[in-house]
């Protein structure tokens, strides 16, 4: 690679130059995890899980309450913050809920704002895996002679919040 020379000039005006960086950070307030997916969770049921805020500055701040913003934000809860004053370098712990009403991948963003502008924005995700289930799983009729029958009951359940119809006749795969 080619040398670069430098040469001080002795002064420190033009050897050093201030840049206003293109995209400053926010650094007031940090999230961990920094996004949240749920997984898969039926529809009807409900998953929970602690969002961690912590207070990057060297002073103190209040939190305010959060909001969950996005196509799906009706799907998704936040509780309060464990603590709203968050000394420099301390942590308050949020509880974010997923609770869906029908199938399908949900999205939304968890905000917390901090009275000194701080702003974290949590992306939160969620797979709604609703349908039809049945139980048990598999059947043991034990030895059938030929011509008799064997009965069993099976439970068919619809995870869904939106109805279903069976029509028989139905068939064993």
């Amino acid at each position: 690679g080619a040398a670069v020379a430098l040469q001080d000039t002795d002064d420190n005006a033009t050897d050093f130059q201030v840049t206003t960086p293109s995209t400053p950070q926010d650094l007031v307030l940090t999230a961990s995890p920094a996004s949240v997916n749920f997984g898969s969770v039926a529809p009807g049921d409900s998953r929970t899980i602690t969002v961690s805020i912590k207070n990057a500055l060297a002073s103190a701040v209040t939190l305010n309450a959060p909001s969950v913003t996005g196509a799906d934000a009706t799907v998704f809860s936040a509780g309060a913050p464990s603590a709203t004053a968050l000394a420099a370098g301390a942590t308050a712990t949020i509880a974010v809920t997923f609770q869906p009403l029908d199938s399908g991948q949900k999205t939304a963003s968890l905000i917390v704002t901090s009275s000194s502008a701080g702003t974290v924005t949590i992306p939160l995700s969620g797979t709604a895996s609703g349908g039809l289930s049945v139980s048990p799983s598999t059947i043991d009729f034990g030895t059938v002679a030929p011509g008799a029958s064997a009965a069993a009951t099976v439970t068919i359940t619809n995870t869904d919040a939106t109805g279903v119809t069976l029509t028989p006749p139905f068939a064993i795969a």
